[in-house]
């Protein structure tokens, strides 16, 4: 089987991120449907094939070593063509069908697309730290903002677009701030930036995931939201599941507290190092829950 150039693209994208530590994923295809969903399944992406599959094809993306595969019992094989010499590297293939990511983008796909933000990459980052992990997006007085916590250091940004630039806002009413995983969000923007997308449409059209969208690109999907800090559990290292001490002894515990804009979060320090250490909980879309 011979993919086209435009689906290979789309592969060698999702294998470039997985490589680099930045989106851990697998590629679905079928029909005119090329899905790209992480191993955490927190995100998914949807394209139109250029070409349809004629077949069922999936393959963990950082296996992609070809445009040349073939299906076969429990695995892919691709054919990789040198200057000296070629070769067929057979791999294992994810556990989940196509069926099954084509059951979840057709369960989560929303009959209105409501409340939505025009975002770039440049726009989400040009204040934040792509090393936190959390982000959360807001509407406030019919305004949309950008908000992002350090709990470690007590640092709070809330950022908002530039009246006329990205950032082009659409809502029926304001809602409370949602917490996405940094990572996705990046994977995300990256994915549509790499395509030579310029902005990604994101609909908050509910509480527990939002739907993205580029029509140029022929891309939609969904990110989940993610339970953390106030909003899911905290955990803090040195501590078992009971609240008791690894060490079998209770030892006192320093407190912290963060004034965040909708609420003030508490919790525990760690007494070896002085450092809070946040679990956060993430919101899976297939999930048996």
């Amino acid at each position: 089987m011979k993919i086209s150039s435009i689906d290979e693209k789309r592969f060698s994208i999702a294998a470039s991120l997985h490589a680099g530590g930045r989106f851990s994923n697998a590629v679905y295809c079928k029909g005119k449907d090329v899905f790209v969903c992480n191993t955490d399944h927190t995100v998914l992406i949807h394209f139109v094939a250029e070409r349809p599959f004629d077949e069922e094809v999936r393959f963990f993306a950082n296996d992609y070593a070809s445009d040349e595969l073939e299906m076969v019992e429990g695995g892919v094989v691709f054919l990789s063509r040198g200057k000296t010499s070629d070769a067929k590297i057979l791999n294992r293939i994810p556990d989940t069908t196509f069926s099954e990511i084509a059951e979840l983008y057709k369960k989560y796909q929303p009959k209105r697309l409501t409340n939505r933000v025009t975002l770039s990459r440049a726009l989400v980052f040009e204040h934040l730290q792509e090393d936190l992990s959390h982000i959360e997006f807001g509407s406030q007085g019919g305004s949309f903002f950008i908000v992002q916590r350090d709990l470690y250091s007590g640092r709070l940004i809330k950022a908002w677009p530039k009246e006329g630039r990205l950032g082009l806002f659409r809502t029926e009413g304001d809602w409370e701030f949602r917490g996405y995983r940094t990572s996705d969000v990046k994977a995300l923007l990256d994915f549509m930036e790499s395509l030579g997308g310029e902005s990604l449409d994101m609909y908050f059209v509910d509480p527990f995931y939002s739907w993205v969208k580029n029509d140029k690109l022929k891309m939609d999907g969904m990110v989940t939201t993610c339970l953390y800090d106030e909003l899911g559990e905290l955990g803090i290292l040195g501590e078992d599941q009971k609240g008791g001490t690894n060490h079998g002894r209770e030892e006192p515990k320093k407190r912290w507290r963060v004034k965040a804009l909708d609420s003030t979060v508490e919790g525990e320090l760690n007494n070896d190092d002085g450092k809070q250490r946040i679990i956060g909980k993430r919101r899976p879309l297939l999930s048996s829950e």
